[in-house]
């Protein structure tokens, strides 16, 4: 499974608010909260943004494939980070 394979959608459109979610997903579509605090702090510095977004977006793939298990949700998650990052 490849993170860059799902399409990427951040909210701009909708006004979900500071009190909203970090992110959310319907299908194969991820929406992140560009007005969240954390969104926000994290944008501004350009070494963090990426890996921010790829935590937010691993998140929700893992939660898409429907586990049971709260662990192999987070080593899924893990790995795909670690896929996501690895240099070649």
């Amino acid at each position: 499974m490849n993170v860059f394979s799902f399409a990427i959608l951040f909210s701009s459109c909708f006004k979900i608010g500071e009190s909203g979610p970090e992110c959310f997903s319907e299908g194969n579509v991820v929406y992140i909260t560009r007005d969240h605090p954390l969104f926000r702090r994290e944008s501004r510095r350009s070494v963090t943004t990426s890996m921010y977004i790829a935590r937010l977006v691993t998140q929700e793939i893992s939660m898409m494939k429907e586990t049971k298990s709260p662990r192999v949700a987070f080593n899924r998650q893990s790995k795909l980070l670690k896929d996501a990052f690895a240099e070649e």
